[in-house]
């Protein structure tokens, strides 16, 4: 518990506790260089809408729509959901044409984000801040400036201590912006744009160590992937078609796939005989169900290299059962949405974290080592299967009926342990070059602050 005292001439506008709280308030006592409301600096600022609420739908391709979880540092990352052109020129006062400055405003708050001028026609939601600046001031400067912890803390200050926190646009005006000289502006640019670039080049390594495993593992099994491309025109025979109607399932490629698991060193079997319980389905949590207690892992904390983050999760009440607790060891399958197919593996000794929804889990029998599972479903023979089997055109779908059929090779354990112990090798390795990346990009923002601040 923190306390302090605080005089009633000292009082502006708020009369919470929090908003005077002594992190706060020593913030622009630190200051080194002159600072400026960031309304003098903006030209424009408004936001988006969710055209969900109007009964439109996401698609999987059109005008890109941003959220949130696509608003970084380093620019736009993840997935991207799309709306349709009619929908896209409807919303007139959030229409992108690239080169704006881009901050969100709820969920993960205070982040910046320059949208690259060749980005093209885009969209946001009610979530993301869509800003233009006036022409005279260095847009890759405002935007470092508004990602250090000075600004970002500021932001943070101001959140309203409701059920969804969030920051308007007059909070968004009235943060401080250190405005030093245009040299030592670029100087500033500078310095994050090296940080920024060391980063990308560990994480390229990271990336290329993740992307090894799946030829690694092909190797292990003695399974070599034929190169694959689809056909315009085929003929199905009405025998052969006993499984589903649709054209794509039947793509002679998926026959090659077949051809080719089948010369693995190793018989294969359906990924249900590695089961050692039922398949547990999430739940998707409505929203007057959000935020409580209860940690809940969702479809984003699953990285498409099969790590889990936690850092950003939903919280929400106690709608679950036991079966939806997330338990060391259990394999977590995408089944909905654009990233259909993203495997985890839940190793956190953490309690109180339970299975969202469009994601389905299960725990391995002592014949399978979870992470060999993990990694043959993340390997191009597994995504391939998976691929597939998913339905639907607008809301793609993988039915867990069709989860347990995906074929695996049945290697021996100690096979599967020696794979999983290089897997496990490269993974960590991996983990370690991202690990430096951070603290290369930490330290550029503390010499940032150090010029801007003092020490």
């Amino acid at each position: 518990m923190e306390c302090f005292t605080i005089l009633s001439k000292e009082i502006t506008g708020r009369i919470d506790p929090y908003y005077y709280s002594l992190e706060f308030r020593k913030l622009l006592n630190r200051k080194k260089t002159k600072l400026v409301s960031f309304d003098s600096l903006i030209e424009i600022i408004t936001k988006g809408e969710t055209p969900l609420w109007r009964g439109d739908t996401y698609l999987s391709e059109g005008t890109p729509f941003l959220k949130v979880q696509n608003i970084s540092e380093e620019g736009i990352k993840g997935e991207i959901t799309y709306v349709s052109d009619e929908v896209h020129k409807r919303m007139k006062r959030s229409q992108l044409k690239g080169g704006e400055l881009l901050y969100t405003m709820a969920g993960t708050i205070g982040i910046a984000t320059n949208l690259p001028e060749t980005f093209g026609d885009a969209n946001i939601n009610q979530a993301i801040a869509k800003i233009i600046l006036k022409n005279e001031i260095n847009k890759e400067y405002i935007k470092y400036i508004l990602n250090a912890d000075f600004c970002k803390l500021q932001a943070k200050q101001s959140l309203t201590t409701s059920a969804q926190p969030n920051i308007n646009f007059e909070q968004i005006k009235a943060i401080k912006i250190p405005l030093p000289s245009l040299e030592t502006q670029k100087r500033i640019v500078s310095i994050m744009q090296s940080a920024y670039e060391q980063k990308k080049q560990k994480e390229q390594e990271a990336e290329k160590l993740l992307n090894s495993i799946n030829n690694f593992i092909l190797d292990k099994l003695g399974i070599k992937l034929p190169d694959l491309k689809d056909k315009k025109f085929y003929v199905v025979n009405s025998e052969e078609a006993n499984k589903r109607v649709d054209p794509y399932y039947y793509q002679p490629k998926y026959l090659e796939v077949e051809r080719a698991l089948g010369k693995s060193k190793y018989k294969l079997i359906p990924l249900k005989d590695t089961f050692l319980d039922k398949l547990i389905k999430g739940i998707l949590p409505k929203e007057e169900e959000k935020n409580g207690s209860v940690n809940v892992l969702q479809i984003r904390n699953i990285k498409i290299c099969g790590l889990i983050d936690t850092n950003e999760h939903l919280t929400a009440k106690n709608i679950f059962s036991d079966e939806h607790k997330l338990n060391t060891g259990d394999v977590l399958i995408v089944i909905t949405g654009a990233t259909i197919g993203k495997v985890g593996l839940w190793l956190f000794e953490r309690d109180n974290f339970f299975l969202g929804g469009d994601i389905v889990k299960f725990k391995t029998n002592n014949k399978f080592n979870p992470l060999y599972v993990q990694f043959f479903l993340l390997s191009a023979f597994g995504q391939l299967q998976i691929k597939r089997f998913i339905t639907g055109a607008t809301n793609k779908h993988l039915s867990p009926e069709d989860v347990k059929q995906i074929k695996i090779p049945f290697a021996p354990l100690d096979i599967q342990n020696k794979i999983s112990k290089e897997i496990k090798k490269r993974m960590d390795e991996a983990e370690r070059l991202k690990a430096k990346t951070n603290s290369v990009v930490e330290k550029a923002k503390e010499e940032v602050e150090a010029i801007i601040l003092g020490k």
